[in-house]
């Protein structure tokens, strides 16, 4: 009989680092530059408190949607 294949640690491990590792841009990279270039486009001060809020948000409904 065929014998069930033990699960790849290493193929879970790169995976799960690649996961982290794209989460992680949107605080490192987007976040960090989101009022300079608000304030570039001539946006008010307070659209800043908009997009922090509206990130916030769209975490709160994707995250019981991709679990």
């Amino acid at each position: 009989m065929n014998e069930p294949k033990e699960p790849n640690f290493l193929i879970f491990l790169t995976g799960m680092i690649a996961w982290y590792f794209m989460v992680g841009i949107e605080d490192g990279l987007i976040l960090t530059t989101i009022n300079k270039y608000l304030l570039s486009t001539g946006a008010p001060q307070t659209s800043i408190g908009y997009y922090f809020a509206f990130v916030a948000f769209s975490g709160l409904i994707s995250a019981p949607i991709y679990g």
